[in-house]
């Protein structure tokens, strides 16, 4: 309580507020007055001192409080991690009078927990003593003392095992490191340059965390869940895709051999769930009919779904067609290693009837019909309600599933040309990548041109 650093000296403000109630005295009430004035001659000296006594009493205590509240505040006792060591830092200007709490705080803590040891001994001491008293007692004025000389030296001997127990008490725990005295300061007299250093960090860091409250503000929130899919298109999504990884220096599968090289991987298996799926939709028809596979944006994995889910139903007995609607920019060729001179658009125009341009896929039974080269012809005029479905129709005659894999609805509108004249549109989403506006934005187009008939399957989980 003596230590300013614990009990700081009263402040300007402090002496100022005490300077002006000294120079403005509270007058009393006029009963107080009168009261006060015949105290002093009636009011004993030792009462006064009493008095006096009471309020240095008060200005010790509140002394004590103040410094109490500083020490806690600048000492810190916890638990190292799940271990029985407890660890105590202390704060003070001076780096010996830091070491000295912390280890105050220690030693003070092992006496307390040899008090009750020793309270309990003092006890046990203080009832055999006074057996002892009584049996003295009893001895000189009885005649028969064999028994009692016995019973005296057996308490004597316990009283004297007691007293070589106090010396022997040691508490539960002990002092594995006593604090050392810091060669440097931990809460003031930092140096200069790591002031400054400290506070560009710290703009530097507010500023980060403005740029990213920013970017989260203006930039939505990408698409994650099955639940976020359905509530943005308000219809089911049939199933969830799981990431593969891609050829590399890691060693990964090629995510379109993936179906066929690994049966029982978590993909194949998802892709398995979504034919059994899209069966169940056709309510037990023969045939699933013409699938629409498309995606908002590009590199959302409508490639690599559309082929697995061709091969899964090839693999299960079923005649099946995979086509590439891509005339843009057609891949489907390059990913199964195929020729693409001729395809759908000479379907199409009419060019070759379907027996010639169909290609056979190198891994598994289901037929590829590439885009061909769509040359100088427009799209608008290439992809006409009336041919497409007098095309469409003649394939679904001969085989039980076709697949068309289109282009992004972001980037083209042959999608919607395509969807107008399909029994099914799968509109797949990579989770974590198209903004939930623009896919809202590609649901909205397909249902203005067909209403019904419409899945979403979220890909890349």
């Amino acid at each position: 309580m003596e230590d300013p650093e614990f009990v700081p000296p009263p402040g300007q403000l402090s002496k100022l507020i005490s300077a002006i109630q000294a120079m403005f005295p509270v007058e009393p009430v006029e009963g107080e007055h009168a009261q006060s004035a015949t105290a002093p001659s009636s009011m004993s000296p030792a009462a006064e001192q009493n008095i006096i006594g009471d309020e240095a009493s008060d200005a010790v205590s509140n002394e004590a409080t103040v410094a109490l509240r500083n020490l806690i505040s600048n000492t810190e006792i916890r638990r190292l991690g799940l271990s029985d060591i407890i660890s105590i830092k202390a704060y003070a200007l001076s780096p010996k009078r830091a070491a000295q709490i912390a280890n105050a705080y220690a030693e003070a803590y092992l006496e307390e927990q040899m008090a009750p040891k020793l309270r309990g001994i003092e006890r046990a001491e203080r009832t055999l003593s006074r057996q002892l008293e009584q049996l003295d007692r009893e001895l000189k004025r009885s005649e028969i003392q064999i028994g009692l000389r016995q019973l005296y030296q057996d308490t004597l001997l316990r009283l004297q095992g007691l007293s070589q127990q106090r010396y022997a008490v040691t508490p539960d725990a002990r002092i594995g490191s006593l604090a050392p005295m810091p060669d440097a300061t931990a809460r003031t007299g930092l140096p200069l340059d790591k002031f400054v250093g400290m506070l560009g960090a710290i703009l530097a860091s507010f500023s980060l965390a403005l740029g990213i409250a920013y970017v989260r503000d203006t930039h939505t929130r990408r698409v994650q869940t099955e639940e976020e899919i359905e509530k943005l298109s308000g219809v089911p999504n049939l199933a969830s895709i799981p990431a593969i990884r891609t050829i590399g220096f890691l060693g990964g599968k090629d995510p379109v051999d993936e179906i066929v090289e690994r049966r029982t991987s978590a993909y194949s298996d998802a892709i398995r769930r979504l034919y059994f799926n899209l069966q169940l939709l056709a309510e037990g028809k023969p045939q699933l009919g013409s699938l629409l596979v498309t995606s908002t944006e590009q590199s959302e994995g409508k490639t690599t779904l559309a082929l697995s889910l061709a091969r899964t139903a090839a693999r299960g007995g079923a005649r099946v067609l995979l086509i590439d609607c891509d005339i843009h920019n057609p891949n489907l060729h390059n990913l199964l290693g195929l020729h693409n001179e001729i395809g759908f658009v000479d379907l199409l125009t009419g060019i070759c009837d379907e027996r010639r341009i169909i290609q056979e896929d190198p891994k598994s039974s289901c037929a590829i019909m590439t885009s061909g080269d769509i040359r100088d012809i427009a799209s608008e005029w290439l992809f006409q309600p009336n041919r497409l479905r007098s095309a469409l129709l003649k394939l679904e005659e001969i085989f039980d599933l076709v697949i068309l894999d289109a282009q992004a609805v972001k980037i083209s509108a042959d999608p919607l040309m395509l969807a107008n004249c399909s029994t099914l549109t799968i509109f797949t989403v990579r989770a974590g990548w198209a903004n939930p506006t623009d896919i809202q934005s590609s649901i909205h187009q397909l249902h203005s041109v067909k209403d019904s008939d419409f899945i979403t399957v979220l890909t890349f989980v």
